[in-house]
């Protein structure tokens, strides 16, 4: 939890968090796709591997997984925590030269734990772009969304762009007890 804040602190608006997401909120975003039917699957943004640790609990052993997170103490903090997982250092918008490491041409699964609402705009549209372009189709993206965020100004684009570039999008329940409390947006390509 220290080691959490402090990285909020220092750098906020990659972060996005005042604490890890809660164990509710974390089971929510895994269980609501269909993980046990997916071969690639691809976390961003894992930060101390509160996710990662329900990824690797729920998924088909054989299914191919791996997390990129750009905040190397929490790199080392997710590879501590989850001893299993493939955490590449490094920005989510470099997911094609992974699945290509990987000899995958696309996933069925993306989670994110990426703070929204308080991305660029720009930078929104790459990361949404990387995110349906290496997708397969029928394929899902989730991540979720503080209840006060979505009512920001990127927070409002974002769920616009996801509108706009998803099939179907759906929101979960509010996990109540989550620091601060969470909805999952689950997307359909």
């Amino acid at each position: 939890m220290i080691k959490f804040f402090e990285q909020t602190i220092k750098h906020f608006r990659t972060t996005g968090a005042i604490a890890a997401s809660s164990e509710e909120l974390s089971e929510l975003l895994v269980v609501t796709a269909n993980i046990k039917e997916a071969k690639c699957i691809v976390e961003f943004g894992p930060g101390t591997g509160v996710v990662t640790k329900q990824i690797l609990k729920h998924k088909n052993p054989d299914a191919l997984f791996f997390a990129i997170e750009m905040n190397p103490v929490f790199v080392e903090a997710t590879k501590k925590s989850c001893p299993d997982a493939i955490v590449y250092h490094d920005n989510a918008i470099n997911l094609p030269k992974y699945l290509e490491n990987h000899n995958q041409k696309s996933c069925d699964i993306i989670y994110s734990g990426l703070p929204w609402s308080l991305i660029d705009e720009k930078i929104q549209d790459k990361l949404l772009d990387v995110i349906h372009e290496n997708l397969k189709e029928g394929g899902e993206f989730l991540t979720f969304a503080y209840i006060h965020g979505v009512y920001l100004p990127n927070g409002l684009k974002f769920k616009k762009k996801i509108e706009t570039r998803f099939k179907k999008v759906m929101k979960t329940k509010t996990v109540w007890l989550n620091t601060p409390p969470a909805f999952v947006y689950h997307a359909i390509k």
